[in-house]
């Protein structure tokens, strides 16, 4: 072995192989030698001139010095550096020095030994292929100088074989590393400049990735895309330029680590494989648009931006944050979603998730689906143009909380199994259904629901209808309120406040209120003007604070029906009836009962009474041409009272 010192006099050039071009001494002393072979280190420094230096065939030798020249490195043939020993190079198998033009393909090798050797790339970008190693054992490679880190530096492949490559930082355009041998790649900031399938791997196996942060630095008009595998430790992943093209990710289940994905002042399409990640993070003044169709998991915060926008099919899944991160952000603003928003906990620590910003969402079907011990807070207005959110648990996990602070704006419909969830106003174009859990509607708020179901003898369920409510039930069908079963088992339970229930219907369909035996606070009736016959009908024995009809249809008529033996007790008021219109009261074959629960008249104007049992004495009150329909008791027909009560009702 020897070191041997590549001179030409007179700044000259020459092939690396040139006979008579290498010396024993710097600068052309020290006698002359042949050309270095994989035995010998090749050092070409200041003394060698400015002259240009050539790889023009494929070239071998033990390591190469090129730290303190100052002309010109070329040349496109392989160089292989095969470290044999690394006791007269301070264990650098390679130093980059000078002008770098070489695009050829330096690999690495250790022929015998479980070796570490060092690179010193002196801030030298490498045009071509850095291969770790091609042949030989297992080994470690290190970036550094003199005086600790430097940087592993090239703009084409880097590839890792045999062996784990450490440095402070790497520049790559690409990493290929497509086998199945022990190795991996150990750094702290990972700079990847290359387009098309950024990291090579057939093959994870015996994969080994340790990288605090990756930054895709492209910004070219060329589509790319990142996936990695294997024992994987990745902390951050930077977007920092996508140019006009297609950008992907696939991060797998796999992985030891999940990412962190930062996606800053880009342009053209980004897309997700199906990926598992902590953050995903849209920073201000992107420009890009998020694309795709597979599933995104998410264990960590989403935060969108205003510039952003958004054409994705990718189910968006909280999966439960990771350890020591117990609390998940979704921020839209107000960003319009064509896919599924999936917050499931999938046996991790219970998934805390809150939206910030309106969430809309476009696509069909089960749009929102909340389930197995997950708590979310909608903070802002929820608004899916034609899907529904489907709220559902485990029997085992105790219930867990949804607030829509904010509201529903619109969705088909809401179905909630083990849940505790606090509705803001809301509307409901489909069904609500309660099976199972508790359901309260926040103070002062607003629903209209086509229509509400919470009828089982069987599940357990609260149903709280809030203070000053007004809760719309707009269906016209039979059922529109079903709340038919569950009192008399003791599995269902209402809190009725001072909410007012309103039958709005205006189409003239027969709607119908089960109100299972259950205790109520203001029913209201608005059947609108538009057609005559409306008919709404009352099963069970149900008590009402106050029960009103708002129905006025000029030169028609409107009916109630109460359920033959029915029992509907009135604390307060009883207004049914009006100047415009007959109203009928009857059953739906034989005798109802009506009874008044505190002192006051009940005082009912042009209306039609068949098969009413009314109680107490001398409460009931049918005046203004009222007509006995016959099978009637506890009515007083056209003689009104000394004084008449408010609104016809005392």
């Amino acid at each position: 072995m020897a070191v041997k010192y590549w001179y030409r006099p007179g700044n000259g050039s020459s092939n690396f192989n040139t006979a008579g071009s290498w010396f024993f001494g710097p600068g052309g002393t020290g006698g002359g030698t042949t050309t270095p072979t994989s035995a010998d280190d090749a050092v070409v420094d200041a003394a060698s001139g400015s002259g240009t230096l050539t790889v023009s065939t494929t070239t071998t030798v033990n390591s190469l010095n090129l730290k303190t020249f100052t002309g010109t490195f070329a040349g496109t043939s392989a160089l292989s550096i095969s470290m044999s020993n690394n006791l007269d190079n301070n264990n650098f198998a390679l130093r980059l020095g000078g002008n770098h033009t070489y695009s050829g393909t330096i690999s690495f090798s250790y022929p015998s030994g479980d070796l570490s050797s060092y690179i010193d790339c002196n801030g030298i970008f490498h045009k071509g292929t850095i291969a770790f190693p091609l042949v030989g054992i297992i080994g470690n490679w290190f970036g550094s100088d003199d005086f600790g880190n430097q940087a592993i530096r090239t703009t084409g492949t880097l590839t890792i074989t045999y062996g784990y490559l450490y440095s402070d930082e790497v520049y790559a355009g690409v990493i290929s590393s497509s086998n199945s041998n022990q190795r991996g790649l150990i750094t702290s900031n990972l700079y990847l400049s290359g387009s098309g399938t950024l990291i090579i791997t057939t093959t994870q196996t015996n994969l080994y990735w340790d990288v605090i942060n990756v930054y895709l630095t492209n910004t070219s008009a060329v589509a790319k895309s990142f996936s990695i595998g294997g024992q994987s430790y990745i902390t951050n992943l930077y977007l920092q330029g996508s140019g006009a093209s297609l950008t992907s990710f696939t991060f797998a289940l796999t992985l030891a680590q999940y990412p962190n994905v930062i996606i800053s002042k880009t342009g053209g399409t980004f897309a997700f494989g199906t990926s598992y990640i902590v953050d995903l993070t849209f920073i201000e003044g992107s420009t890009i648009t998020w694309a795709g169709t597979s599933n995104l998991n998410v264990y960590g915060n989403v935060t969108l931006c205003n510039s952003m926008s958004i054409s994705t099919n990718n189910t968006l899944i909280f999966q439960g944050a990771v350890i020591g991160n117990y609390a998940q952000v979704l921020t839209t603003f107000g960003k319009i979603f064509t896919s599924v928003l999936s917050i499931n906990d999938n046996a991790y620590s219970q998934t805390n998730l809150t939206v910030n910003g309106n969430y809309i969402s476009t696509i069909g079907g089960s749009a929102i689906t909340i389930t197995s011990g997950s708590s979310v807070i909608f903070n802002n207005a929820v608004q899916l143009i034609s899907g529904g959110i489907n709220i559902s648990g485990l029997a085992s996990v105790s219930f867990f909380d949804i607030r829509f602070f904010g509201g529903i704006i619109s969705t088909t419909n809401l179905s909630i199994t083990e849940a505790y969830v606090e509705l803001g106003s809301s509307t409901i174009t489909g069904t609500l259904t309660l099976s199972t859990g508790a359901l309260v509607f926040l103070t002062n708020s607003v629903h209209n629901i086509n229509t509400f179901t919470s009828s089982s003898s069987v599940n357990s369920r609260v149903l709280y209808l809030g203070i000053n409510t007004n809760i719309n039930i707009t269906g016209s069908v039979a059922n529109a309120w079903n709340t038919s079963q569950g009192l008399a088992q003791s599995v269902f339970y209402i809190e009725p406040g001072t909410s007012t229930i309103n039958i709005v219907d205006t189409t003239g369909g027969a709607v119908s209120f089960q109100g299972g035996g259950n205790d109520f606070y203001n029913l209201n009736i608005n059947r609108g003007n538009a057609v005559s016959g409306a008919q709404t009908t009352f099963t069970g024995n149900n008590f009402f604070r106050n029960f009103k009809d708002s129905t006025v249809i000029p030169g028609g008529s409107s009916s109630i029906i109460f359920a033959s033996s029915s029992i509907t007790t009135i604390y307060d008021t009883f207004q049914v009836g009006n100047s415009v219109n007959v109203t009928f009261i009857s059953s739906t074959s034989g005798a109802f009962y009506l009874q008044k629960g505190n002192p006051g008249l009940v005082i009912c104007p042009n209306v039609f009474v068949q098969s009413s049992n009314a109680s107490p004495a001398n409460t009931w009150y049918a005046i203004s041409n009222s007509i006995d329909g016959g099978l009637n008791t506890g009515w007083i027909f056209n003689t009104p009272p000394r004084r008449l009560g408010v609104g016809g009702a005392g």
